[in-house]
């Protein structure tokens, strides 16, 4: 009787820390850095000029004695970024489907002439690495939407770009778009 009870608690222990063992695996983090997404320019009034650029790179604030990386979206030759104000911040992924956005500014909508960083991944102290970038969004989950003006001569027109973001490799895909002369335009799709 004791070694059946002895057997059943060591089998027991032994199931229990397979388990444990396999979600600490799903949930490790990678000693090795993640790689670096290439740079992706786009012309989106097909003007030949590129209008805006998705780049990554290192980030220059050292934290815990090591370097992370951001990933940047920045606006070309005029264009402007739509950024929303919230009262944790600023962010330039908060458009959604069915939005409607507006060339003139609100207290809770600015565009934006420069360089603004959505994207970020960093390590532990212990120089152990996440498995996913973060996202400088309160939206959660693909697709994402950017507002933008991209400047076409003396005028600028408003637009959207619907985005498919990869957060295991950082990548990004434009899969639509629209860009109108018009004040006004709805994220239909």
């Amino acid at each position: 009787m004791k070694k059946t009870i002895f057997y059943v608690i060591f089998f027991t222990l032994v199931i229990c820390c397979t388990k444990d063992d396999e979600k600490v695996k799903e949930l490790a983090l990678s000693s090795e850095p993640p790689e670096i997404p290439q740079t992706v320019k786009f012309d989106l009034n097909s003007d030949g000029i590129d209008d805006i650029s998705f780049e990554f790179g290192p980030d220059d604030v050292v934290t815990d004695g090591t370097v992370g990386y951001y990933g940047s979206v920045y606006p070309l030759n005029g264009a402007m970024l739509l950024l929303e104000t919230l009262t944790d911040g600023a962010y330039a992924l908060e458009t959604q489907l069915n939005d409607s956005l507006r060339k003139e500014e609100t207290a809770s909508l600015t565009w934006y002439p420069s360089n603004w960083i959505f994207m970020f991944i960093d390590d532990s102290p212990e120089g152990l690495w996440p498995n996913d970038w973060s996202l400088s969004s309160t939206n959660k989950s693909n697709p994402y939407y950017l507002g933008l003006q991209v400047k076409q001569s003396d005028t600028f027109l408003l637009g959207w770009l619907k985005l498919e973001i990869d957060t295991k490799t950082g990548v990004i895909e434009i899969i639509d778009h629209e860009i109108t002369s018009d004040d006004f335009i709805v994220v239909d799709r």
